[in-house]
């Protein structure tokens, strides 16, 4: 009797994200890239994409793409949602 042997998880690199900044949280003068912006707001391909469509200012270096913390803020100051319910 053989059993197959289960899928493990993906590793993740190594000081890719730390604990410390995994809080959703970002400052005015920091710049992430934007695949650690999204693991960080926990958002979406599909809700990233929605975002910089609706205004959300990136910067492309080569085919790296940055979003600044103070473009971030304006952006929830002027299109993010305020749901007080």
């Amino acid at each position: 009797m053989s059993f197959a042997k289960a899928k493990s998880r993906p590793q993740t690199r190594s000081g890719a994200m730390s604990t410390a900044t995994a809080t959703g949280t970002i400052s005015a003068d920091e710049v992430c890239e934007a695949g650690a912006f999204k693991r960080r707001f926990g958002i979406g391909t599909h809700a990233f994409t929605s975002m910089r469509r609706r205004g959300l200012r990136t910067i492309r270096i080569g085919a790296k793409v940055f979003v600044r913390g103070s473009d971030f803020i304006r952006f929830l100051d002027t299109e993010g949602c305020t749901d007080n319910a």
